[in-house]
């Protein structure tokens, strides 16, 4: 009875100790795939206004992804079996980080729906090892408990896009430097916008006139200035 208790009881020396560090790391990893996919779905009327992307090329944003996702992501698990884990979940990091890269700085809307199928070829070589790792490096009685926490990092991914997808799009962080490289090559539209400038800084200052002779005076030039402002 022992010996066939040995059989299934796992050895000490055959357990990663090192197991809920990378457990770690490669829920940082899996973190992204689906933060990326559902956090694009609040930048699309900012991509429609800044890139001018048509109803169809909006789709494509999402559909690439999901689709080079879903075509490859056997093909990943594949490829950890032919050259390791490890090699193939780095690779796939920096893959999606380079073509995160990409997307963020995409000057045209061809350039962006071609760093989101890079992104979703990336996530297919990324996400097929940590459950492989998971399977391979935890003993049984420890499994249930790591793929509970596998299974909700991925939904609270889910969800958190939904929230730091709002909060960028809300800081407009980047939005100068988009409209200062858009002014360098459309130098009509950016005389266009200095015009419109000073011609709003001339109507509040005749504006303020207006309240400081209404005010009788009383009223300081600059604080009219605000108030018509």
């Amino acid at each position: 009875m022992s010996s066939v208790d040995s059989l299934h009881r796992p050895f000490a020396d055959t357990i990663e100790p090192r197991r809920w560090t990378m457990l770690t790391i490669l829920l940082c990893g899996i973190f992204l795939a689906p933060l990326d996919f559902f956090i694009v779905n609040f930048a699309l009327p900012a991509i429609q206004g800044e890139l001018h992307a048509t109803a169809a090329q909006l789709q494509l944003i999402i559909s690439t992804f999901a689709a080079s996702y879903a075509v490859f992501l056997i093909i990943g698990g594949r490829l950890s079996d032919l050259y390791g884990r490890t090699r193939v979940f780095t690779i796939g990091l920096l893959g999606f980080v380079a073509s995160s890269i990409v997307c963020g700085r995409a000057p045209t809307i061809t350039v962006l729906i071609v760093g989101r199928a890079l992104q979703g070829l990336s996530a297919a070589a990324m996400v097929p090892q940590g459950l492989a790792t998971v399977n391979v490096i935890f003993p049984a009685q420890e499994k249930p408990r790591a793929f509970s926490i596998y299974a909700a990092t991925y939904g609270f991914a889910s969800a958190a896009a939904q929230i730091i997808g709002g909060l960028v799009i809300s800081l407009d962080i980047f939005h100068r430097r988009t409209q200062a490289r858009r002014e360098r090559r459309d130098p009509a539209r950016a005389s266009a916008r200095v015009t419109d400038r000073v011609a709003d800084r001339r109507a509040r200052g005749r504006l303020a006139v207006v309240v400081v002779r209404a005010a009788g005076g009383r009223v300081p030039v600059a604080a009219a200035y605000i108030l018509a402002a």
